[in-house]
């Protein structure tokens, strides 16, 4: 019973490092007039826009993805308070002293 157990745990962890290791993502292509916009979704309320050489990060959440494998954003868009939508380490990885953060008066406070 004991090695069960113990096979049950290894395999959680791998489960989810592998899940958190994920850098390869659904993404969509729109062309527009002004150039093609790139929609990737990460999973559950995560989007990456990328349009004009800008990169928008919206709700990125850790259990997610490796962000420190995706690039760094220039505006990151918080619909909520919620952990799983404002998640201060993956906005601390894709953060840099030119990020904009856009957030519900709640997330600043």
């Amino acid at each position: 019973m004991f090695k069960l157990i113990l096979l049950l745990v290894l395999f959680g962890y791998i489960a989810v490092g592998l899940v958190n290791a994920q850098t390869h993502f659904e993404t969509d292509n729109i062309t527009t007039s002004s150039g093609d916009l790139k929609i990737t979704f990460i999973g559950h309320a995560t989007l990456i826009f990328t349009f004009n050489g800008k990169v928008i990060y919206v709700d990125p959440y850790s259990e997610l993805a490796d962000y420190s494998t995706l690039p760094k954003a220039d505006i990151i868009l918080i619909t909520h308070e919620h952990s799983d939508h404002f998640d201060l380490s993956a906005i601390k990885i894709l953060r840099t002293n030119k990020t904009k953060l856009v957030l519900t008066e709640t997330c600043a406070t």
